[in-house]
């Protein structure tokens, strides 16, 4: 009697648990899911020699990202993470930490930072083809504003100088600009 008992309630607890899986299952939400990645890439901007770098490859949250020399390092090297929604979450080699605007800020000269990877809008973009130019490798390149999905602003080094550290920022897309004012806001990437 008392296996006949053990074997019945181990059957309730079975099916309770298949019960419980499949609404698990029905009632899970899944978010925008990631595509293929593309990369890793060196982003150079189209200022002579200047990409996109995570200072020192530092790994900490909230770490503003700077313009410095190319060198290759994987500090400079960043994988596209494309979303199925045209966007790419743009990773960094050495850190594992996503491009993102801090706080999902949607202010003119908000910081840009490296984050955790999230599918938050302020962690996802797009690139808008706006030139040809020869890169600092020589090679005629196409270049591109960086654009974040939650706002109109674009990736940009502030000030546009050509100084080692300067920072990251969002501000105006520049089409109209004389050069060289709107080289600190195209990027391309190879």
């Amino acid at each position: 009697m008392k296996h006949d008992q053990r074997t019945a309630r181990r059957r309730v607890l079975t099916l309770l648990m298949a019960v419980a899986v499949a609404l698990m299952g029905a009632f899970a939400v899944a978010g925008p899911a990631r595509a293929a990645s593309a990369g890793p890439y060196q982003i150079e901007l189209n200022l002579p020699g200047l990409c996109l770098d995570v200072p020192f490859g530092n790994p900490a949250n909230n770490l503003q990202v700077v313009q410095w020399e190319c060198n290759g390092g994987s500090n400079q090297r960043w994988y596209f993470d494309w979303t199925d929604n045209g966007y790419a979450q743009i990773r960094n080699v050495a850190t594992g930490k996503c491009l993102n605007v801090e706080g999902g800020s949607a202010e003119e000269m908000a910081r840009v930072i490296q984050y955790d990877c999230t599918l938050q809008e302020n962690a996802q973009w797009q690139g808008y083809e706006y030139k040809w130019d020869y890169a600092a490798d020589g090679v005629y390149r196409q270049y591109r504003y960086l654009m974040p999905r939650h706002v109109g602003y674009c990736l940009n080094s502030s000030g546009g100088t050509t100084a080692n550290g300067n920072p990251m920022i969002l501000f105006r897309c520049q089409p109209y600009y004389p050069a060289p004012y709107y080289r600190n806001g195209l990027f391309t990437w190879y």
